[in-house]
């Protein structure tokens, strides 16, 4: 999530527990994993980094009545989509960003820039900064979670582990973002110091995967007590990114809505 930094306001029990990450695997392999595991590891929290469905008004005209009716498309005409590249699919040669109805999502609309960086359309499947094409071919991947009992969020909502979400892992850059605009509030709503107890590790080389759980509780005695997973990357012996994974609905159910404006906790 940030470079060059560690969380200080979160503390850490660490269990001498580590295991390995396996590399190398297939979009099918990973999945097939995640189907495998499901009932060994209760609940489990899986974030992806691509949209899980396109702007309402493609669903609309192409028919499609749910999301889940456009991932059953993209697994038998995905691939058409992102050969032939017709409107309102863009970003290869000889095919520029064509005039549509709207090209994001409500909720990529309406997130802030971060940086000067705004979301992507995943209607752009060629050029720089192109997300449609992960996100085509990711399409089938959550209606086979889906099929396996997973809830896909936030199209299963409620839902409870085990859990897929959509990650954005821009919408909080840098140290001061993440410390003030997104702990800031969660301290607020805490009674204590935030305590997560980690007690996995999978090391591979500059990346170490932490599977870990709150064990934390609110001013009104409410147990706040969420599933991790964290992704660290070193450069040079020092921790250059991290990206966490949790049930966000889970966090919205204890804490409440997350505002629209940043809350700060006090020093």
């Amino acid at each position: 999530m940030a470079p060059g930094w560690c969380p200080a306001a979160q503390e850490f029990v660490v269990p001498p527990v580590v295991t390995r990450l396996v590399a190398g695997r297939t979009r099918r392999e990973v999945i097939d994993e995640l189907v495998a595991r499901v009932d060994e590891t209760p609940g489990v929290v899986v974030g992806f980094d691509f949209s899980f469905s396109l702007p309402e008004w493609f669903l609309r005209d192409r028919g499609y009545e749910s999301a889940r009716a456009l991932w059953d498309a993209a697994a038998t005409d995905g691939e058409g989509w992102l050969r032939d590249c017709e409107p309102p699919f863009w970003g290869r040669p000889g095919r520029p960003r064509p005039d549509l109805p709207m090209h994001l999502r409500r909720a990529e609309a309406e997130v802030a820039a971060v940086g000067g960086i705004r979301p992507k359309s995943s209607f752009q499947i060629g050029g720089a900064g192109s997300v449609g094409t992960g996100s085509v071919r990711g399409f089938p991947a959550l209606a086979r979670l889906q099929d396996a009992g997973f809830a896909i969020w936030p199209f299963d909502a409620p839902a409870a582990p085990p859990v897929a979400v959509e990650i954005w892992p821009r919408t909080f850059t840098g140290k001061e973002a993440i410390l003030n605009d997104l702990h800031g509030y969660v301290r607020t709503r805490l009674r204590n110091r935030t305590r997560t107890v980690a007690h996995r590790f999978i090391a591979d080389g500059d990346v170490v995967v932490v599977e870990a759980k709150g064990d934390n509780v609110t001013p009104e005695g409410v147990r706040y007590d969420n599933d991790y997973c964290l992704v660290f990357r070193l450069e040079d012996g020092k921790i250059k990114e991290i990206r966490e994974y949790c049930d966000s609905t889970l966090t919205e159910r204890a804490l409440g809505p997350f505002p629209q404006t940043p809350v700060r906790a006090a020093s």
